[in-house]
């Protein structure tokens, strides 16, 4: 439903399936957007690209054939489709096929660069994969560089752990990407060159990381494991040794002068420069959420807290 500014409803019907008996129609919109140069909205629904004019008239429905359907790039009039698994296959609005990217090992996530020059897919795998959608040119960044000798075993004390990129966003200007590991792994890679750099935090920061406890049982015996966040030098490198409070956003101000990650879902708020220093930090409580470029919002189980830039 749209509500307009002459605070009138506009229904955009969706098709009616006929399902067996018990079973409901799924209700879950994928994604939606209003494009201002076609003067239509746009609609993922059920791997089908629906467009309806601005009375709320379908004009077109192009069905996603083989292909989940995932994002409308509204600033290149693109869908975003994937082969499961396999490959971020990009189609026009008419269906025309633009390109086809593959990653591996269940790399289903993915970031564009804000000219949309790049595509970025991560997620599970060890190894993200970084697409030139000019050139075609395909680079690997390792967010948890585990080719260094002794890296899981000095780090996590075993091998038999996830090492993939949870979330990663190009900077406003396209100059850097941002991204954060399982096991509290924060990084960075500049462009061109994709050189990679560790993001570790202020010393008090890093001490207000509750260590991690696991525990193990082996012939009938229990054996509990405590992990301290650290911080630990391999081949003359420092690495943040973590097990807790991942990246879960990253927000830009000032065109990327300043980044902010929040870790661990609201608990802490990180800022950073453009050198990758930390500057400050903040225990919080609540997510956070940047909006309007000038609105930070911070939400908790009892308040609405909303803070306006200077």
């Amino acid at each position: 439903f749209i509500i307009t500014d002459k605070n009138e409803v506009l229904e955009l019907p969706l098709s009616i399936k006929k399902l067996k008996k018990g079973w409901l129609q799924d209700i879950n919109i994928t994604d939606f957007a209003f494009c201002k140069d076609l003067n239509q909205y746009l609609i993922i629904y059920q791997n089908s690209f629906i467009r309806f004019n601005i009375d709320g008239q379908v004009e077109q429905i192009l069905n996603i054939e083989n292909n989940y359907a995932k994002q409308i790039i509204l600033e290149k009039k693109w869908i975003l489709t994937q082969q499961r698994d396999k490959a971020n296959i990009i189609l026009d609005f008419e269906g025309n096929h633009i390109g086809t990217y593959e990653y591996g090992n269940a790399n289903n996530d993915c970031a564009f660069s804000n000219d949309f020059d790049k595509l970025l897919c991560f997620f599970y795998s060890t190894k993200s994969q970084l697409y030139d959608l000019i050139s075609g040119k395909k680079e690997t960044l390792w967010a948890h560089p585990t080719y260094i000798k002794d890296y899981k075993e000095v780090m996590y004390g075993d091998i038999h752990n996830n090492f993939g990129m949870d979330i990663a966003n190009f900077s406003p200007d396209n100059k850097f990407i941002v991204g954060g590991a399982e096991h509290g792994k924060y990084v960075a890679w500049t462009l061109p060159k994709l050189d990679r750099i560790e993001l570790i935090p202020k010393t008090e920061v890093i001490d207000l990381f509750k260590p991690h406890i696991s525990t193990s049982y082996y012939e009938g015996k229990s054996e509990e494991s405590i992990t301290k966040a650290e911080v630990v030098i391999l081949e003359n490198q420092k690495f943040l040794k973590n097990r807790g409070y991942n990246i879960s956003k990253i927000i830009f101000f000032e065109d990327g002068d300043i980044f902010v990650t929040e870790l661990g879902y609201g608990a802490i708020v990180l800022s950073w420069d453009r050198e990758f220093n930390n500057l400050t930090y903040k225990k919080t409580d609540g997510r956070v959420n940047f909006h309007s470029q000038k609105y930070l919002t911070q939400i908790s189980e009892k308040e609405l807290i909303i803070y306006e830039q200077q």
